[in-house]
Formats: structure tokens, sequence, C-alpha cells
């Protein structure tokens, strides 16, 4: 019985760490990830524009 009850605190505690990950996918409106990525498309905008780096350069 003490196996099952083990086993069932590890599922549980497995699913809480789950559903925080999957929160964190969510809620990837962070500012500072959204600021990054606008400023990673502009300069990569620029760099294809000017043709001064090559295609795996500007691959993300």
């Amino acid at each position: 019985m003490t196996g099952i009850k083990q086993l069932q605190n590890k599922i549980s505690g497995l699913e809480a760490r789950v559903k925080s990950l999957e929160d964190q996918l969510a809620s990837r409106t962070n500012p500072n990830t959204a600021f990054m990525d606008q400023l990673y498309t502009k300069a990569r905008e620029l760099v294809i524009r000017h043709q001064k780096a090559t295609p795996f350069a500007t691959r993300r």
C-alpha cells in the first residue's frame, strides 16, 4: 500500500510540474521577450536588406 501512495505522490508532483511548465509556455507575453523579438526582427530585416549576412546567420 505504501508503494501505491508513494507513486501517487510522485505522479501528483510531476503533474504539478507539468502544469507550471505549461503555464510558463502559455504566458510567453513577457514584455522583455516581446521587445527582444521585435529587435531581432528589425535587425534581421536590415541585415537581409543590405545583404551583410549569410542565410545561416539570419536563422533563429
